[in-house]
């Protein structure tokens, strides 16, 4: 992954731990503390979040793309279930289900597309 890319990652998920708190589907800022996702290490979470951007950029929907973390206790289903326009930005309806152990959680998040980095909708 070119560092551009990876800026573009990191930016993602700034924009997602902030967003959250205004967006109508947040429970709180520390929604990952109490997630199937909160015990990824940070590498993990990285590749998490490269593969999300890798989903977002495909033109194809309802294609999902499967993650799993280094030791295969958390796995993911991600993939972009719609495609609107919001302010004249290109954005997308992500679906993103997480499977650890037996349980499952299913989130829905909707990202547009601004100067080449896929930034978390807020509302």
């Amino acid at each position: 992954m070119t560092k551009v890319k990876m800026k573009g990652v990191v930016r993602a998920v700034v924009g997602l731990l902030f967003a959250f708190t205004c967006s109508a589907f947040a429970q709180n800022a520390l929604f990952l503390r109490n997630s199937l996702l909160a015990e990824l290490k940070p590498e993990e979470m990285d590749s998490l979040l490269a593969a999300i951007s890798e989903t977002l950029d495909q033109e194809q929907l309802n294609k999902p793309l499967i993650w799993e973390n280094e030791s295969r206790t958390i796995s993911s289903s991600i993939a972009a279930v719609d495609a609107y326009q919001k302010d004249s930005l290109a954005c997308r309806q992500l679906t993103l289900t997480t499977t650890k152990n037996s349980a499952q959680s299913v989130t829905q998040y909707g990202f547009c597309k601004v100067d080449d980095i896929w930034l978390m909708d807020s509302e």
